[in-house]
């Protein structure tokens, strides 16, 4: 398995298990540590898009972080 793809694999999340979770975060108003890892790892998988490959680390990790605030954002807003 190439890094590439090694690193693309450990920012997987399952679906069936976000969708528990976000259930869980909208019945109890409550964020867990497990939504939050996954909200972080949809973030870091999407910077691994092709048409993001040739930019440059510091600004991924800004795009990243950005994309966390997003969409922390939006289940606030529910």
């Amino acid at each position: 398995m190439s890094d590439d793809k090694a690193d693309k694999d450990k920012f997987y999340v399952n679906s069936a298990e976000f969708r528990r979770l976000l259930n869980e975060y909208y019945t109890n108003d409550k964020m867990t540590n497990e939504l939050a890892v996954n909200v972080v790892n949809i973030a870091k998988g999407l910077s691994y898009n092709w048409r993001f490959i040739n930019y440059t680390s510091s600004w991924k990790e800004d795009m990243v972080g950005d994309a966390v605030t997003k969409m922390y954002a939006a289940l606030e807003a529910k």
